[in-house]
């Protein structure tokens, strides 16, 4: 049988030559069988990552059943959860605690608190896999933040009320929420330094990208707005008035729809990118506050802040299809990525 085995996967040529049509019908139904599992496998939905702000942990699901699979200790005020790009490890910005926890994300388990500033909204890695930025909102800084001696580098200065970074096409630049002073930081990563200020919005914390990364898209919640960025010239494309506090927002994989979660009116509402117009709408959770998809875009996961819940919606629907209890008042969340893929665009 181990003769065989090695003779049928390796594809070795005295196999080919000896076997007979019986045993080739048999070689590609057994084929056909494994690649149908594989796949199976393979389009399984990844781990949903959710921070609990109250409770100060990460509660660790599958995407596919909505089961528990871990809870991991974080720090007082989890707020936002994000990844290596290999999946390998997570940083959670703990805004009670002026802190970000590094977590092996493989084992579940926490490594390490390392300091940042006054409340850490966001934390995120940076292309070189060594570092991060830990955008703190009590502040108008972002602390640069060595991962391998895992102590802070430099603060930098960036506006007032710093809520988030995201990473812009290229890996040279990034974005900067400066929530406070309704403004964008844009910054060089190789230098750690500001290169220009632009207006933003008001309440301004969450940042997703179109497929091509030439569209930010921005959810500015003291306006009641979402607003659309040209991340070539850094001018604004739209301001999309969304009533309601809209804070969550997650773009579909072909970048057609904006999904976002409407706090205060408990709604997930769509845009249309091309119209700039809302297209849909539909109830969802209380106080809905953080979204994600699905790698396939046919499921969101929305955190429900008060009533400590995580919702998969159907996204032809915007009916939820499944839920699960979270810990604590559940804020932030994220997929864990597998080799280097991140569905969401971020």
């Amino acid at each position: 049988m181990e003769e065989f085995s090695a003779r049928f996967w390796l594809n070795s040529k005295p196999f080919i030559k000896e076997e007979t049509s019986m045993r080739r019908f048999w070689k590609m139904g057994v084929l056909a069988v494994f690649l149908s599992a594989f796949a199976t496998v393979a389009g399984a939905e990844q781990e949903v990552w959710v921070t609990n702000m109250r409770s100060g942990d990460v509660t660790v699901f599958d995407g596919r059943t909505l089961k528990t699979l871990s809870t991991v200790p974080a720090g007082d005020g989890a707020r936002h959860v994000s990844f290596s790009r290999d999946g390998r490890f997570a940083l959670v910005a703990n805004v009670g605690a002026d802190n970000v926890s590094l977590i092996d994300a493989r084992a579940i388990k926490k490594m390490d608190d390392i300091p940042a500033g006054p409340k850490a909204h966001h934390a995120l890695f940076l292309p070189d896999g060594r570092t991060a930025y830990a955008s703190n909102m009590g502040a108008n800084s972002v602390t640069v933040i060595d991962l391998v001696s895992r102590k802070p580098l430099k603060t930098l200065v960036t506006g007032e009320g710093a809520t988030m970074t995201a990473l812009l096409k290229g890996d040279k630049m990034a974005y900067v929420l400066n929530a406070e002073a309704g403004n964008i930081a844009l910054v060089d990563l190789k230098n750690h330094s500001v290169v220009k200020i632009f207006r933003g919005g008001k309440g301004a914390e969450v940042i997703r990208f179109s497929p091509d990364r030439k569209t930010a898209w921005i959810s500015a919640g003291e306006e009641d707005v979402v607003i659309a960025i040209d991340t070539e010239t850094h001018e604004e494309i739209a301001r999309v008035p969304l009533p309601g506090n809209p804070h969550g927002i997650i773009l579909s994989p072909d970048g057609k729809r904006v999904y976002v979660a409407v706090r205060q009116r408990n709604e997930i509402v769509v845009l249309d990118t091309k119209s700039k117009k809302v297209i849909k709408r539909a109830s969802v959770g209380m106080r809905p506050d953080m979204v994600v998809r699905s790698d396939s875009g046919r499921t969101l996961y929305v955190t429900s802040r008060s009533e400590n819940k995580l919702l998969a919606v159907d996204t032809a629907t915007l009916e939820v299809i499944a839920q699960a209890d979270t810990g604590d008042e559940p804020h932030g969340i994220a997929i864990r990525p597998e080799g280097g893929r991140n569905p969401c665009g971020f």
